[in-house]
């Protein structure tokens, strides 16, 4: 078996104003070296997009969204960084929820890590709670079974939630670990707070994967 990261994003929940993402403020401001010409972008009043390399950003009225992908080392990624840039320079913006996305793929997924899937005790033990939401659900066609899907989902003590969604198809295994931040608003600060959790649900991403790996 071998994993890939297919990318990491960030999401961002309240009011945004889209018209204010251009090229221009993308490099201007988020501290971006890059040739104006060679982006994509698409602004206007309601949504407006950009994608330069493997980094791609869109906002709409309520929701931000930066994704980095063909990610090499989740530990090393560069929209953090755009991230908190972006919104040091719209510190007022009304922001109520935060996500962060590691997905990842695993190839020609061997027997036992679908046994240790399978196996909710073992899952709840590995994450050291009782209170793991366990779902598991397959769709099937008329000829064969199209998908396995596997939904996990937690809360931690630093009061973030996690979800995880698995969906085997064709022998690969797709992996989706999101972290929700809630009630941002009641803290402007509290980005920094967060992104400087970033190691450390880098790490519980990383964990995960090993341990469908086969590690310990």
């Amino acid at each position: 078996m071998e994993v890939g990261n297919n990318f990491v994003s960030i999401v961002s929940l309240g009011c945004f104003n889209p018209a204010i993402l251009t090229p221009k403020f993308f490099k201007e401001y988020c501290d971006v070296s890059i040739d104006l010409e060679s982006v994509k972008s698409v602004t206007t009043p309601i949504a407006s997009s950009i994608k330069y390399k493997n980094i791609e950003i869109s906002v709409e009225l309520s929701k931000y969204q930066i994704v980095e992908r063909n990610v090499r080392s989740t530990s090393k990624i560069k929209i953090l960084k755009y991230f908190l840039n972006y919104f040091r320079v719209l510190k007022y913006t009304p922001i109520y929820k935060i996500g962060i996305n590691f997905n990842s793929t695993i190839f020609k997924v061997e027997q036992n890590t679908l046994d240790l899937l399978n196996n909710g005790k073992s899952l709840r033990e590995f994450f050291g709670t009782d209170d793991l939401t366990y779902l598991n659900k397959v769709k099937i066609s008329q000829t064969d079974i199209n998908e396995v899907l596997w939904n996990l989902f937690y809360t931690v003590k630093e009061n973030y939630q996690i979800t995880i969604s698995l969906t085997l198809n064709n022998g690969d295994l797709v992996i989706n670990q999101n972290f929700e931040f809630s009630d941002i608003e009641s803290n402007k600060n509290i980005y920094y707070r967060i992104f400087r959790k970033y190691p450390t649900l880098e790490k519980k991403n990383s964990k995960f994967l090993q341990y469908l790996m086969g590690g310990n």
